[in-house]
């Protein structure tokens, strides 16, 4: 196995760095692939094709950068790009079956079209000369070598990448109510989950309910392979029960949406809901212990300021959390006293992230590589919150003018369903998102600001 060195001293393996390119043009290519194809855009396959394969260009272009010289980058984007390529393979199936007579698609792979085992070995194969082209280009334009990163690290990182395009997805099939435009699971109105053929797709409820539990199982297997890589190569104990803990929690988080279908259950909504953003903070949490500058953090970094930092921090992550259920209660039981509720906590959370932003801001220099990420989230924690009380606000406009949300599209209404309020639900989509991107704001701080005391303590010992 080829192998560079980082700054750290710690040896980065080829075949590492090829998943974290792989997984990485993954993400941008499903994203790209979503919105390409969401109802009122739906790009046909000869312009959509090319954009969602120049993403993976695109990704295997900068991860090249990183590479010492052309055979390596060329190493890189060949594996990175058949990575990409098989595990794309999860929405691909939708365009390898035919389009049924009826409503009703092939309950398997009966309905697969002729050739469509060749068809997914082309992509594949393409995938994989895209990515070397990508890498290759980029390792050529580049004037010098880029330090490569812990790819254990950085596939951490991407995990979380990959659950960003979940929960914004997942926040607008509540947002549109719909949640229940998809019978069955884990099938799709008796089809294969993975070979629902997107023919069927054209009406917007259907799309985005479907292309969440697609999502839903790219950030499982994300999971999965992260939790593999750690039990593998992670020294600490308590790190590892930690990735082990984000795997059940991710197929509990996907058995409670699956509940939620078959049982027509807003409880089980809203508990699924809740779930996914504790899951996405959590997993910002892992992300944060494995990377470099949490595990390099010594003593002499410490400043007096960071007990009070930890406590306000601390503060900060219970009441987003509970700000959180309160939205979450609105959003998915309909209850306006959770609304209002919801509404006047915001003032709670908006002046401690304020706070918190503002102490992360003015922490003084004690190491250039933690005071400068602690400036850069504090100034994160401030531009987010502002925008999220904003949007807040906007969106108690348009509910308190528009009517309550009301109840979600069942799947044999959806003929009689009314047009959805594209404007309305983009605000409380964009709403709910920013929400989540506070939460996990609050919890990287807290996590280092814990971590910064916790070393000092030690020391003190």
């Amino acid at each position: 196995m080829q192998t560079t060195q980082v700054d750290t001293g710690t040896p980065v393996s080829l075949a590492g760095r090829i998943l974290v390119t792989g997984f990485a043009a993954t993400v941008a290519m499903w994203v790209v692939s979503f919105v390409t194809h969401l109802p009122g855009i739906n790009l046909p396959p000869t312009i959509a094709g090319p954009i969602v394969l120049a993403a993976l260009v695109l990704v295997t272009f900068m991860q090249g950068r990183r590479t010492e010289s052309i055979a390596k980058a060329a190493g890189l984007g060949l594996g990175g790009g058949l990575v990409a390529g098989l595990v794309t393979l999860l929405i691909l199936g939708s365009y390898l079956v035919e389009r049924p007579a009826g409503e009703a698609p092939a309950p398997g792979a009966e309905g697969l079209k002729p050739g469509a085992i060749m068809s997914a070995l082309g992509f594949i194969g393409a995938c994989g000369v895209l990515g070397l082209l990508g890498a290759v280009l980029g390792r050529g334009a580049a004037h010098s070598s880029e330090a490569p990163r812990d790819p254990l690290a950085a596939f951490a990182i991407v995990a979380c990448f990959s659950v960003v395009p979940l929960i914004v997805v997942g926040g607008a099939v509540t947002s549109t109510g719909s949640g229940m435009a998809v019978k069955g699971w884990p099938d799709s109105y008796g089809a294969n989950m993975f070979l629902y053929p997107i023919s069927l797709m054209n009406n917007p409820h259907i799309y985005l309910e479907h292309t969440h539990r697609l999502f839903g199982s790219l950030v499982g297997l994300t999971t999965l392979v992260l939790m593999i890589w750690v039990l593998a190569k992670e020294p600490r104990k308590w790190v590892k029960y930690w990735v082990v803990g984000l795997f059940v929690l991710v197929c509990i988080q996907g058995l409670l949406g699956g509940l939620r279908v078959n049982n027509v259950s807003r409880g089980l909504a809203l508990g699924h809901g809740v779930l996914a953003q504790i899951f996405f903070c959590l997993l910002v949490a892992h992300a944060a212990q494995l990377s470099s500058l949490y595990r390099g953090v010594v003593s002499d970094w410490v400043s007096e300021k960071d007990p009070k930092i930890k406590g306000i921090t601390t503060g900060l992550v219970h009441s987003t959390f509970l700000q959180l259920i309160l939205g979450a209660t609105y959003r998915h039981l309909d209850q306006m006293h959770a609304l209002w509720t919801h509404a006047g906590f915001s003032l709670v959370v908006a002046v401690m992230a304020m706070i918190a932003g503002f102490m992360l801001r003015a922490r003084p220099v004690t190491h250039t590589g933690i005071s400068r990420w602690t400036h850069s989230l504090g100034t994160a924690l401030l531009a987010v919150v502002v925008a999220q009380f904003v949007m807040g606000w906007i969106a108690l406009l348009v509910i308190l003018t528009s009517g309550g949300r009301g109840e979600p599209v069942m799947y044999d209404q959806l003929g009689s369903a009314p047009a959805i309020d594209v404007l309305k639900a983009l605000i409380a989509t964009a709403h709910q998102a920013n929400g989540a991107l506070l939460f996990a704001l609050a919890t990287l701080a807290m996590i280092f600001a814990r971590r910064l005391v916790a070393v000092k303590n030690a020391a003190k010992g």
